[in-house]
């Protein structure tokens, strides 16, 4: 599994599965232990929940203006955009599927950090068929 070591790419990632758990109703406790369980196990360092829903909500174009900037042509990229993009829509239908289901609102703003990634609707639907409701 591929981790994430630079510490504003961890938080990026970290702050949009959070606002994707969080699309459509406050994340429940098996969800909230999914989400530590992906941290845990994609983020380098440590990356504490309560941290995190403290911070503002993270859209999908904010995202994408970061991700832009963090990979400038004399920065150390540590990942590629789409490589990003893949890790936010599988580990997000993960811990989605805690509580059994992907709603409408979290499988479109899955859908929506995808895209503003870069990933095409096609891209997004080869990732996981439990988006394929929304494409």
């Amino acid at each position: 599994m591929v981790q994430i070591l630079d510490v504003g790419t961890a938080q990026l990632y970290a702050r949009a599965l959070l606002a994707i758990a969080r699309a459509d109703e406050p994340i429940g406790s098996e969800e909230g232990m999914r989400l530590e369980s992906r941290l845990a196990a994609r983020v380098a360092m440590p990356m504490p929940i309560a941290d995190l829903l403290l911070a503002d909500p993270l859209d999908p174009s904010q995202l994408a203006r970061d991700v832009r900037l963090s990979s400038g042509p004399f920065r150390n990229v540590t990942l590629h955009s789409s490589e990003l993009a893949r890790m936010i829509v599988l580990d997000s239908i993960i811990v989605l599927l805690a509580k059994g289901y992907v709603s409408e609102a979290e499988g479109l703003e899955v859908i929506r950090f995808a895209i503003a990634l870069g990933c095409t609707r096609d891209e997004v639907r080869g990732m996981s068929v439990h988006l394929a409701n929304w494409i």
